[in-house]
């Protein structure tokens, strides 16, 4: 089963909008991290936890999905 907690996601630095990766996990904690171009920190934050809930959710229609083809040809 696929854990999309630490899947690579694209996002750009606030500050010199530089292209860089954090994991879905990262974002779900608030981690701070910091730019790896301009080495400004950078304060995670999941507003309304939205992060935390979709990951929730998909992972629940992942699993639905897996039981309804594990019993697809009975």
């Amino acid at each position: 089963m696929i854990n999309l907690n630490f899947i690579w996601i694209d996002f750009e630095c606030p500050n010199c909008n530089y292209e860089d990766q954090i994991q879905f996990v990262d974002a779900k904690s608030e981690k701070v991290i910091f730019c790896n171009n301009c080495k400004c920190r950078i304060q995670l934050t999941d507003s309304e936890s939205s992060v935390h809930s979709s990951i929730d959710k998909i992972n629940k229609t992942m699993n639905d999905l897996n039981k309804l083809f594990k019993n697809f040809g009975k």
